[in-house]
This record gives C-alpha cells, sequence and structure tokens, in this order.
C-alpha cells in the first residue's frame, strides 16, 4: 500500500500545508507550485511568528524555562529545571572540544539563554540572535544578573544573518531552530 508523501498547494496556502505536514505520519514535504523562493513565503509569515515567541516571553513569569516554550509532547507541560539543564549540559559537554577562551560564539536563536549562560563565560564573545524583542529583553536581564559581559543580543530572523555585522565566529549554535 502506498502512501502520499508529497502535498502540491500554492503559496497561499502555506499555512494550512505546514500544519498538515507536522500533523502527518506520512506526509515528508510540501511544494509551492507558484514561487520558486521560499524565503520570500516565510517573510510573509514572520510577523505572527515573532508576536507568539513575544507573547510566549511576557507570559514566561516563573522561570527561564518558561520563556523558551518548551512544552513536553507527552505531558503537555513546560519541561522540568533538570530536564532543561541536561539539554544544557549535553549541549556544552558536545561543544567542550572545541570551546576556549578565544572561542567566538553566536548562538541563532537564543531564547532565554540557558546555553549561553553555560557557554559565554568560557569564551572571548558571544552574540545571541533571536527574532522575539521581549525574549531579548528578558534574556538581558538574566545575563545581568549573572555578571555576563561578554554577549552582545541581535534582534533579527537566522535568514537575515548575513545582512548583520557579524564578524567570523568559530562557533555556531542552532539548538531547536531548524524545525
Amino acid at each position: 500500500k502506498q502512501q502520499i508523501d508529497t502535498l502540491l498547494c500554492s503559496s497561499e496556502l502555506i499555512n494550512v500545508a505546514s500544519r498538515i505536514l507536522w500533523q502527518s505520519k506520512n506526509l515528508k514535504r510540501y511544494i509551492l507550485s507558484d514561487t520558486d523562493t521560499p524565503l520570500l513565503i516565510e517573510k510573509r509569515n514572520q510577523k505572527v511568528e515573532t508576536k507568539m515567541w513575544d507573547l510566549i516571553a511576557t507570559r514566561a513569569v516563573k522561570s527561564q524555562i518558561q520563556q523558551t516554550g518548551w512544552i513536553s509532547s507527552f505531558t503537555g507541560d513546560f519541561f522540568t529545571d533538570q530536564e532543561m539543564a541536561e539539554f544544557v549540559e549535553n549541549t556544552v559537554i558536545k561543544l567542550s572540544p572545541y570551546i576556549t577562551k578565544l572561542s567566538k560564539v553566536i548562538e541563532i536563536g537564543i531564547a532565554s539563554g540557558l546555553t549561553c549562560c553555560a557557554i559565554a563565560p568560557q569564551v572571548e564573545s558571544y552574540i545571541g540572535l533571536d527574532l522575539s524583542s521581549e525574549t531579548l529583553k528578558r534574556t538581558k536581564e538574566t545575563l545581568v544578573n549573572r555578571g555576563i559581559t561578554n554577549v552582545y543580543l541581535e534582534c533579527a530572523d537566522a535568514i537575515e544573518i548575513d545582512k548583520l555585522q557579524i564578524k567570523a565566529q568559530n562557533i555556531i549554535i542552532l539548538n531547536s531552530v531548524l524545525q
């Protein structure tokens, strides 16, 4: 029995196609029939996505973890402090062979700064990029409260990174941004 794995639709239906893609067990991709430039389609949805992350950051009153918006698909609750600590620790362990006092790091999608707070004190400089200004305000507060001063925060979308005045970084972190 063959399954349908590709959806063909026009760009005006991208939101519906995305929802179907995430909910389907068999669908692997969608193809937009009226464009060869998918980034233009993404730009159209950027305002909605930015507002969503701003709202998540604004409502995050209890912890840094709520600011990330990470919710367990099993329980529907925010991940626990222990689960997020394990996530950060795993990232640090994987990067530790490359981290030095001369390292220049950029994290695309810094969110609440959990990874940043663990790595920034060990490196020369750390750039945190996020598309939510509300998220970055709260992340800046966290960094100030922890005395971490070598971090520069930039509000921008990952697809606009080539327009930023960022010098050569030797470590790039993309935690939970590529979905």
